[in-house]
């Protein structure tokens, strides 16, 4: 169903049990390489973020965070998705 229809834009939490979660990204970003991704974490350390700029997300943010925060950028997630479509 998701290959027939993908998401305007994938928010995805990591895991502190990420080697699942680095293969459930690598899938997405193989079939959906265009696709705006939030990446949310609670690991701020180096390693996780040199390990979250290989799915090159659009944005990716540590917990906690501002709920208007995560709101906003979905919305640019989505001008951007919609802009690209117009664009394609």
């Amino acid at each position: 169903m998701i290959l027939q229809r993908p998401p305007d834009v994938l928010l995805y939490q990591l895991g502190s049990g990420c080697e699942i979660d680095t293969g459930v990204l690598r899938l997405v970003r193989r079939w959906f390489p265009r696709l705006p991704l939030i990446v949310i974490s609670e690991d701020a350390s180096l390693e996780m973020r040199r390990l979250v700029q290989e799915f090159r997300p659009m944005y990716s943010m540590i917990q906690p965070m501002e709920p208007r925060e995560l709101r906003e950028l979905v919305e640019v997630a989505l001008g951007r998705r919609q802009n690209h479509r117009r664009h394609a």
